[in-house]
């Protein structure tokens, strides 16, 4: 797995089908984030 720094989020900004992949890569990781957070929430409750 990568760690992206903000250098390398700007420079795969400059190049067009990398910053189309590099999106579509945070998109599909933020959602995951985002249902493993739901998870740990509702096992609270």
């Amino acid at each position: 797995m990568h760690f992206f720094t903000p250098e390398h989020v700007v420079r795969l900004g400059w190049n067009g089908w990398h910053y189309t992949a590099f999106k579509a890569n945070a998109n599909r990781t933020v959602y995951l984030l985002y249902s493993f957070c739901a998870c740990l929430k509702q096992r609270k409750e």
